[in-house]
């Protein structure tokens, strides 16, 4: 549901302009509730490439707004920190949610196993990490995995692996998620 700001909004109000994050659920209701409203919104901004829809089911504009990065993730940057793990992820405990197709797969217990029996030291812990021992794990990993969400969706996890200077390994092909980064294909 959209904020209970919509119920306290009165015609002499300044417009509102309303952010749209992790658009996964009842995006026909929400687009239908901005419309209801859209004489007291100015503008739509988001993180998605699917603007252009929520702008004709809304008829409100809309303008993409990439997610900011905390300068905190920069602060080992570039450092020389030891590498305590090959390959890093978070969502571990998410790793079934349908809103991430790709992480199921890829960190299922018998991949991730597989990967261990190899010599792989994989960072995948199965509970929600303080802002500083979440930026400490991707500044000790080779590489962090990452994949786009339903919906074409690249989530604040993409800019905050870049903004800290560890490689990222991008597993699925979604390019219209991956477009708004300045990700060319082949280059």
């Amino acid at each position: 549901r959209l904020p209970v700001c919509f119920v306290k909004v009165r015609s002499d109000d300044p417009p509102l302009v309303v952010m749209l994050n992790k658009m996964f659920e009842g995006v026909r209701a929400k687009m239908s509730t901005l419309h209801r409203h859209r004489q007291q919104v100015a503008l739509i901004v988001a993180a998605t490439p699917t603007l252009r829809q929520y702008e004709q089911s809304s008829g409100v504009r809309a303008a993409f707004l990439p997610y900011g990065v905390s300068p905190r993730f920069g602060i080992h940057a570039n450092a020389s920190m030891e590498y305590t793990h090959d390959l890093g992820f978070t969502g571990g405990w998410q790793r079934f949610n349908p809103r991430y197709p790709m992480r199921g797969q890829a960190f299922s217990r018998n991949n991730t196993n597989r990967m261990r029996e190899r010599g792989v030291r994989i960072f995948a812990p199965n509970h929600m990490l303080k802002a500083e021992e979440y930026i400490r794990a991707i500044a000790t990993s080779k590489l962090w995995f990452a994949t786009s969400e339903v919906g074409e969706h690249a989530s604040t996890r993409f800019y905050e692996v870049l903004f800290s200077g560890r490689c990222m390994l991008v597993c699925n092909r979604d390019l219209a998620a991956y477009a708004p980064l300045g990700f060319v294909e082949g280059k």
